[in-house]
Parts: C-alpha cells; structure tokens; sequence
C-alpha cells in the first residue's frame, strides 16, 4: 500500500512540472469552481457491483465527489422480504492536473462500498422526520480503500469526466464558473 501511495505521489509531481512546461504557469484551470454530475457502477471488479449517482465538485484544483444509491426497498411499506437488495457509496479527494487547455488528470483517494442483502418489510422503524425505515441484513460485502484517476475534457465552460478506481467505473458532466 506504501509503494502505491508513493508512486502516486511521484506521478503527481512529475506531471505538476511537466504541466507547468506546456501551459505557462500551468494551472489557470485551477482557479475556479467546477460542479457536476456524476454516475456509474462501484464493485464493477467484483462479483457484487451496483450503480451509483451523485455530484463533483473542485474548487481551486482540489476535487471531492460523493456518489451512491439506496436500497429499492429501504422505505417501502410492503411487508414481504426482498432478497438480494443492494446498496452503494462512495467518496473520493483528489487534486486536478492540467495537461493542456482542454485535458486535466485528477488522481484520486476514497473509500467505495457495495452491500447485497435482504430487506425485511414486516421488521421496520418508524420515525417522524425519515418516515418508515426497514431492517436490512447483509449478506455480502465488498468495500475499502478506493483509488484511481479521472480525465477531465475541458470544453470551452463544459468539463466531462471519465473515471477508474480500483471499485468503479464512472462518468460525469459539469460545469465551471
């Protein structure tokens, strides 16, 4: 895992220099916000995968997005038991390297977790600000330390990202400001 973090941290700062050689000061798309959109499956290496939605966001380079997807049956009011229900999250910080005008990378860190159960109906909770809530039991689980990179295509004040992580494969759409 050292080894990993080590040759990321090298990557990194080698393409800082190498940024800075091919557009100037090499870090004019870093002086903004960017927000968008982002979806795609966690657990895709695994036998478990499952989709996942949500938003990105980078202001001055640094980058964080969260993406997930609840349960189908989490607040239903059917009382039968659902098998194979599953439920994903995850969260990642990276910071964003131009390599040209319309081209940046952002390595990325996080945390990714997929989960595969059974939602039992008839044993459920109720509570008045989130309504019914209804037990879940895990079967299967895969989740930990998530890593990877993103490309970010910079089209005038359009930015698309594709991603890999060591759990998911994902894609987005944003804007800058």
């Amino acid at each position: 895992m050292k080894k990993i973090i080590v040759l990321l941290l090298m990557v990194a700062f080698g393409l800082k220099s190498q940024a800075q050689l091919l557009q100037g000061d090499g870090f004019d798309a870093n002086k903004g916000y960017e927000i968008g959109l982002i979806g795609g499956v966690l657990g895709i290496y695994d036998d478990l995968s499952y989709g996942a939605f949500g938003l990105n966001f980078t202001a001055y380079g640094i980058y964080v997005d969260f993406l997930g997807m609840p349960r189908a049956h989490e607040k239903s009011t059917d009382v039968d038991k659902h098998e194979n229900e599953k439920t994903s999250i995850g969260a990642h910080l990276g910071y964003q390297f131009p390599l040209t005008n319309w081209l940046s990378i952002i390595p990325v860190v996080g945390y990714a977790s997929v989960k595969n159960g059974t939602t039992d109906g008839s044993n459920y909770r109720i509570n008045s600000q989130t309504g019914i809530t209804n037990s879940y039991k895990v079967k299967d689980e895969i989740s930990g330390f998530d890593y990877g990179g993103l490309l970010c295509f910079n089209i005038k004040k359009v930015r698309l990202y594709a991603a890999g992580t060591r759990y998911g494969l994902y894609g987005g759409i944003g804007i800058a400001f």
